[in-house]
């Protein structure tokens, strides 16, 4: 429905020979808007019940019948619109978008349409939401839950029972999955921002979202957005395996899965903030590039979901050479070796190198 407002608003006819404008229904004058085109042409219409399109209020050399519009329209009104300019009387009419310089289409123009429209609080919101240094999957769940896009039970009215999946207490809602269900508000609880469940904002998840970027540093924001990425994927993904599979969420392994993407995520936006160079060892050369401050060597092994992970350091400013390693949950020997890997690169971006290097298991 809103694309149809836009379209209709944005979108009007160029008269040519002017034979296919419907003269009622069809946008041709530019300045009006849909609605105000419309009621206008219903104050008109019933008084010409024989004109049909604008080649019915033209004349034969394809200029305005100014004196039947003005009949039609009133003096005032009747001389602007006989103002409009048209197209050659040779020339098919041409659908155009009104704020486009060359009258064409284009999705960024429909775009910007949608936007004059929208407050400047949500604009300030969608640019938070959509910030480039956050993982795209994180931006699109939280949109979806803002938007009200996710379907929870309370939306579907083929569903009887609408119950939460999570706990079967309440009913499911969009705020009640991500916040207010005792699963969430444990996760929000024993999460890095430690946010117990009061929560203002009201009962949306935009006005609970805006709460907490109120109250939060604005270098913090990234990061909370981050974890609420992983958070709502977390509990998105555990409500539904529980629609499919019937698999009640375990609070424990649910929390560490959420932890460890939150701890890639926040990886990701510390390289950034850094500016570290990743620089690739060289394979055939079989030598560390002299550009490079730390180089970092990791390795991992996997059994019955524990991880046994090894990193070591060689930071070539002052020669010295350190070993570090730790036991973590893993669901896999691949998952291992990619913790082990984030862990090295975490530790060698605390020296503060100005280049970094890792060999892969293959170098």
């Amino acid at each position: 429905m809103r694309s149809r407002e836009v379209i209709c608003n944005e979108g009007m006819t160029m008269v040519g020979s002017g034979d296919s404008v419907d003269i009622w229904n069809q946008p041709w004058i530019p300045w009006l808007n849909f609605d105000e085109f419309r009621c206008l042409m219903d104050r008109v219409k019933p008084r010409f019940p024989g004109v049909n399109t604008i080649a019915d209020i033209s004349l034969q050399n394809g200029k305005w019948n100014t004196d039947l519009i003005k009949d039609m329209f009133g003096d005032e009104l009747g001389e602007r619109i006989a103002k409009i300019n048209r197209l050659p009387v040779a020339h098919t009419d041409m659908l155009v978008w009104k704020e486009a310089t060359d009258g064409k289409f284009s999705v960024k123009k429909a775009y910007e349409a949608t936007q004059e429209s929208v407050p400047d609080g949500d604009i300030k919101l969608w640019k938070k939401v959509w910030n480039s240094k956050l993982h795209y999957r994180h931006s699109f769940i939280i949109w979806r839950a803002i938007s009200g896009c996710l379907p929870t039970r309370d939306r579907l009215g083929f569903v009887r029972d609408k119950s939460c999946l999570l706990c079967g207490e309440e009913v499911e809602t969009a705020v009640h999955v991500l916040w207010d269900c005792n699963c969430a508000r444990a996760l929000w609880f024993c999460s890095p921002f430690a946010i117990n469940g009061a929560v203002g904002g009201g009962d949306s998840v935009k006005g609970r979202v805006n709460w907490l970027l109120d109250r939060i540093p604005n270098d913090q924001t990234n990061e909370l957005l981050s974890f609420m990425g992983c958070l709502f994927q977390g509990l998105w993904k555990n409500r539904n395996c529980n629609l499919v599979k019937g698999c009640l969420p375990n609070i424990l392994q649910l929390r560490e899965s959420i932890q460890r993407r939150y701890l890639e995520a926040l990886d990701m936006l510390r390289r950034e903030e850094v500016g570290v160079r990743l620089i690739p060892s060289v394979k055939n050369r079989g030598v560390v590039d002299m550009c490079v401050d730390v180089f970092a060597v990791s390795d991992a092994a996997w059994k019955n979901g524990r991880a046994g992970l090894a990193v070591g350091l060689l930071d070539r400013r002052d020669s010295s050479c350190k070993w570090f390693t730790k036991q973590v949950p893993a669901s896999s020997a691949a998952e291992a070796e990619l913790l082990a890997i984030q862990w090295a690169v975490l530790m060698a971006v605390d020296n503060n190198p100005s280049n970094l290097s890792s060999p892969s298991n293959e170098d």
